[in-house]
């Protein structure tokens, strides 16, 4: 037992991360048909503008996540949606698919042009004491699991009460349900998928943040495996 508990400590924060992964994989597909598949270069654009502005041009944690989590990666999800794939609404499957495949390859070449290509060491860990190992008995967890563990609870909680409670949130369900009975109702499905990608990118450039420091060197060709 003492090492089923072992194994499943480090494992958490992984899943924890993963489940934010699977979320907005399924809001973008439930709102507008599209798999993203390029969810994880999305992911990596927000981890490499975390590591440039807090890493290379010292700025604090706060505004470093901040700009990286809650500014370009909505506003990415925006680009994508408006310029992108709201012209694919009534597009195939295949389209979509190999549309999101395109971004999948082309997003992290573009975050080269300025990124570079050399390997890139000690991703920020968003915690207060991110060198720090908390022990609890015979168990112990890291800084950094530790913060993706508490920031997917965060997160769950909000995405319920937005869901559950707020007018965006039942609109999100019911677009779901019905885009054109949503229409019919005076609402704008597309502000509603517009702001489901947003949120789904959000999802997807706080994965990106928490899941780097837990992974090998950064660099715009590892978004790819």
């Amino acid at each position: 037992m003492s090492d089923f508990v072992r194994y499943t400590i480090p494992g958490i924060p992984l899943g924890c991360v993963y489940a934010l992964v699977a979320t907005g994989l399924v809001l973008t597909y439930k709102t507008s048909g599209v798999f993203n598949l390029a969810f994880g270069a999305q992911a990596f654009v927000s981890a490499a503008v975390l590591y440039d502005t807090h890493v290379r041009h010292d700025w604090p944690i706060v505004p470093a996540v901040g700009l990286s989590v809650f500014v370009v990666a909505p506003l990415l999800g925006l680009v994508l949606e408006r310029l992108l794939f709201r012209h694919m609404r009534t597009a195939g499957w295949q389209v979509k698919l190999i549309a999101s495949l395109g971004l999948l390859v082309a997003l992290p070449e573009i975050v080269k042009l300025w990124f570079g290509s050399k390997q890139e060491f000690r991703p920020p860990v968003l915690w207060p004491d991110p060198d720090r190992v908390y022990r609890f008995g015979e168990y112990f967890i890291p800084a950094k699991n530790l913060a993706a563990t508490l920031a997917t609870l965060v997160i769950v909680v909000g995405l319920g009460v937005l869901f559950r409670y707020t007018a965006l949130g039942l609109r999100m369900r019911a677009v779901v349900e019905s885009p054109r009975m949503l229409e019919l109702a005076g609402i704008d499905a597309e502000r509603v998928s517009m702001s489901a990608w947003m949120l789904s990118s959000f999802l997807a450039g706080l994965a990106g943040v928490l899941l780097a420091p837990c992974s090998p060197p950064s660099t715009p060709t590892t978004s790819r495996s």
